[in-house]
């Protein structure tokens, strides 16, 4: 059938290439298949590399490509995106050899610093007689990611598994060659050629036994070493098609028992066991959950064989051992049973059987509808008990029930679903899904290493995908879900173990963080931040990120730790080059930074080499701006109409018309009445809205209204914008749609008093603006009205060169820019104003009105030999030296 296909040859096909092809419009199905295949060459080793050059790079097929692939179909709905490989290969050689080193020093009591120290302490002890010894010890590091994606980290990680045991002299057969990792790549020479593997005549021959050597240790390190779980299952079977290629890449030929070569080559064994598909963040039994506590005698006896059948089931179908579909059926076998003693212990379970009895011992069981599953279920569990407890009421008609008997079936319902859900749950069991990281007593030992590239998704417009992650520790509003991945990666660790991440960088200054940071102060020691800052790891997205590593272990409470950051504007590759390296390099910041635990609790992360200045000003006497004084602006339902809306609506329409903000000619046009004219207030731009002065002439107008707008016939009163509003219903996002704004703000933050302005997100300095006049804005400001300074006095101190240097570096940064919210204004420390040094503050309130005064005649006008007065009147409330005040100065 498939023979009498044809297919049509793409005109930018590779076979395009070949003058067999070159005027032909189309080939047989299975011929254009395999001359397909045939073009590409599916190794990093091709024939003509020469001088470590790799030539015809466009018929070379990399197993990366299939990590790209993967990425392009997805579409990042899941907030996942393809690491590059120079991330993933530092990621993997520094936590990788850590726990290397790790193990070796617990389990031989050496204090070995790096792999180089660690081969010549190996060397001491009899390489030779211990050398099986240390090639075992190698492959009991576990390593997992939790969110494996298209699995290039497990790659990476193979990858560097073996050039550990290359250094450490554990491959026989590479003894006298080099081998070297590019670009994420194992290349291995011998006598400065590159290994190539072409069939053998001999067993003896060097290439055959390093390409034997290099496919059992990748096999070795494969199915004892490398996890991975994924909640799309397509990410799951990518992951285990690039194993297997790397796997494939050293396949070699076997010799028969006369020493005479085959045509056969080595298969490839069962190794996606390990990669698992499962939510990775929802299981079900705790991971310190005991087997044998509360069970039967003969579970308790026989609980070693269990677990060593387990282990033995899984490494049988590894090894491809056996029929595969028994192997598994024997696997889910043990592991149900595992689930049964687990239900048996939980709480619910003794709860049901008690209620159950108490139950049945005054109503008997009669009440049960047999004729619905649930009853049928409830029934049986009910017989059984019946008999158990209450034999004298069998024959008898049933006790009609009271409140009490309504009670006590509302408890057995409960506690029955709670363990059917329990026995019939699709959540991922961390507890027993892998084996290889449990004991004898099939306790879950943890991972060595955890490391991956979490997706990062946001919970606003993604509730559902939150929905059943509120229970966990790290759960908090304006969270993102790598958070969870990083509080479940703490969990699945060893003690001593590595988490090492890459994910977005503004989790240290982000206020839906607040529960992971000090999780991660109180449980880990902080090892390393490498902030790319303004540099795009990502091709595909404009995402800012950090690598982190973090160590499992009781850390003290004060440390210092290696903390790298770009800073440069414009960052080139020679910035991320040199960052990885730890080069000094312009544009680039290295630091050892401090933790202290007991100041950082509940607080922003901002790391500096500047501490010793923050601390000198908070050792004055300082205040701090309240909650109840700092408001966000006006989150609009539909400010106007954008692309999207646009095409949802129908009539004429155009982009940027107005819908809940209405220019002064929009305004003007629908001839509003008194009463509805009273619902408009003005608002301001940020065009408006200057340093120090905003324009009291605002061109724009807010519908402000709240939740008593929500019902339809609130605008009754209000007919023309009541039917304005009506044409754009389609795509008012409001939760008081159709006619209130979201979160309406108290309006005290926009009349009466003055009050700052300031400006959430700044791109060369932060704005603090003061009014005085009926003023509106946007959520693109935060409104400050205190009653507790005076505003002119603390709009020239927020404008002050050492607040924006104090923002810069204890506040919340995006890349360069200066993202002023809510949680950073109030960590600002403001002079406290006494007799002292109430002189200086009304010099500083006589500057601002002087300022003010000139704005008012233009507003484009040079204020900045009055700026400057402000600031030295400023820097002596805080008592900084000169030398101090020039750092601030150069830093700014």
């Amino acid at each position: 059938m498939l023979d009498s296909l044809s297919l049509t040859l793409f005109s930018h096909s590779i076979l395009r290439k070949d003058p067999r092809f070159k005027d032909k419009d189309s080939l047989p199905l299975l011929e254009y298949l395999f001359e397909f295949l045939h073009a590409y060459d599916f190794t990093t080793t091709p024939k003509d590399i020469s001088q470590g050059v790799k030539q015809n790079h466009d018929k070379l097929i990399n197993s990366a490509v299939l990590g790209l692939v993967f990425e392009k179909l997805n579409g990042y709905k899941e907030g996942s995106f393809y690491t590059p490989s120079f991330i993933t290969s530092y990621m993997c050689k520094e936590s990788i050899t850590q726990a290397v080193l790790e193990k070796f020093n617990s389990i031989y009591s050496w204090k070995c610093k790096n792999l180089k120290e660690l081969r010549e302490e190996m060397g001491f002890k009899g390489f030779l007689e211990y050398r099986e010894e240390y090639f075992k010890t190698l492959l009991s590091i576990t390593i997992c990611d939790p969110a494996v994606g298209s699995g290039h980290f497990l790659v990476s990680a193979l990858n560097e598994m073996i050039k550990i045991a290359y250094t450490l002299r554990l491959i026989p057969s590479l003894y006298e060659s080099a081998l070297e990792l590019e670009n994420d790549e194992i290349q291995i020479k011998t006598q400065d050629k590159l290994h190539q593997y072409i069939k053998p005549t001999s067993m003896e021959q060097l290439s055959h036994q390093i390409q034997k050597e290099m496919f059992d240790l990748k096999k070795s390190i494969i199915e004892n070493c490398l996890f991975g779980v994924d909640i799309n299952p397509n990410s799951c079977e990518i992951t285990k098609l690039r194993l297997w290629i790397e796997l494939l890449k050293y396949s070699y030929y076997i010799f028969d028992e006369n020493g005479k070569s085959t045509n056969a080559l080595e298969t490839l064994p069962n190794i996606d066991i390990n990669i698992k598909c499962g939510n990775s963040l929802i299981s079900n039994f705790p991971l310190d959950s005991h087997l044998t506590i509360g069970k039967t005698i003969s579970f308790s006896q026989n609980l070693k064989a269990s677990i060593q059948t387990y282990k033995d089931s899984v490494m049988l179908y590894k090894e491809g051992l056996g029929e595969k579909a028994k192997i598994l059926r024997d696997i889910q076998n043990i592991k149900s049973l595992f689930i049964s003693y687990l239900v048996e212990q939980n709480p619910a379970n003794a709860k049901l059987k008690e209620s159950l009895e108490a139950f049945i011992k005054d109503y008997g069981d009669e009440v049960f509808d047999i004729n619905t599953e649930f009853g049928m279920e409830i029934f049986k569990i009910a017989r059984k008990y019946h008999y158990r407890f209450t034999p004298t009421l069998i024959n008898q008609d049933p006790i009609p029930m009271d409140k009490k008997g309504e009670k006590l079936l509302q408890e057995i319902q409960k506690n029955y679903k709670v363990i059917e859900n329990l026995r019939s749950s699709e959540s991922f069991e961390w507890r027993f899904e892998f084996p290889e990281v449990l004991d004898e007593e099939g306790n879950f030992m943890g991972f060595d290493v955890v490391i991956g590239n979490p997706p990062y998704v946001k919970e606003g417009g993604n509730k559902e995908l939150f929905a059943l992650t509120k229970h966990l520790r790290t759960y908090q509003g304006k969270m993102d879900i790598w958070y969870h991945f990083a509080g479940k990666a703490l969990e699945l660790l060893k003690l001593k173990g590595e988490l090492s991440f890459i994910a977005t960088n503004n989790w240290t200054t982000n206020a839906g963080a607040e529960k992971i940071r000090n999780i991660l102060l109180e449980e880990t020691r902080f090892i390393s931040l490498v902030d790319f800052g303004s540099y795009m790891v990502f091709d595909s997205a404009s995402i800012q990120t950090m690598i982190m590593r973090f160590k499992k272990e009781n850390s003290p409470k004060e440390y210092c730790f290696d903390y790298r950051k770009i800073i440069a504007e414009k960052p080139t590759e020679s910035n991320r080059i040199a960052l990885l390296e730890k080069k000094e390099f312009e544009g680039n910041f290295y630091f050892d930074a401090k933790i202290d635990k007991e100041k950082l609790v509940g607080k922003l992360f901002n790391f500096s080499s500047f501490d010793s200045i923050f601390e000198q000003v908070l050792e004055n006497d300082v205040l701090f701006l309240e909650e109840d004084e700092i408001a966000q602006g006006i989150v609009y339902p539909q400010e106007n109409i954008n692309k999207n809306s646009l095409a949802k609506l129908e009539g004429k329409f155009q982009i940027g018309q107005g819908i809940q903000k209405l220019s002064n000619k929009e305004k003007d046009t629908l001839k509003l009445s008194k009463e509805e004219l009273e619902l408009l207030k003005p608002i301001y731009e940020t065009s408006e809205v200057m340093k120090y002065f905003t324009i009291p002439q605002n061109q724009y107008w807010v519908i402000y209204t709240d939740s008593r707008f929500k019902k339809p016939n609130s605008m009754d009163k209000y007919p023309k914008l009541k039917k304005h509003l009506d044409r754009f219903k389609e795509v008012i996002t409001s939760d008081n749609k159709p006619y209130g704004l979201h979160r309406a703000r108290d309006q005290r933050f926009f009349t009466g008093s003055p009050r700052i302005i300031a400006l959430r997100k700044c791109a060369t300095e932060p704005i603090f603006s003061y009014v005085d006049f009926d003023c509106y804005v946007s959520a693109t400001f935060y409104i400050i009205k205190t009653d507790r300074f005076d505003s002119k006095f603390l709009t020239g101190f927020l404008n002050f060169s050492f607040v924006k240097f104090w923002l810069k570096y204890r506040g919340k940064m995006q890349g360069n820019n200066y993202q002023v919210d809510k949680e950073p204004l109030m960590n600002i420390p403001i002079p406290k104003i006494d007799s002292k040094n109430k002189k200086t503050a009304d010099k500083i309130i006589i500057l601002v009105e002087e300022i003010l005064e000139q704005k008012e005649q233009n507003p484009q006008a040079n204020t900045q030999k009055l700026e400057s007065q402000i600031d030295s009147l400023v820097y002596s409330l805080y008592n900084l030296t000169e030398e101090e005040i020039k750092i601030i100065e150069n830093k700014e």
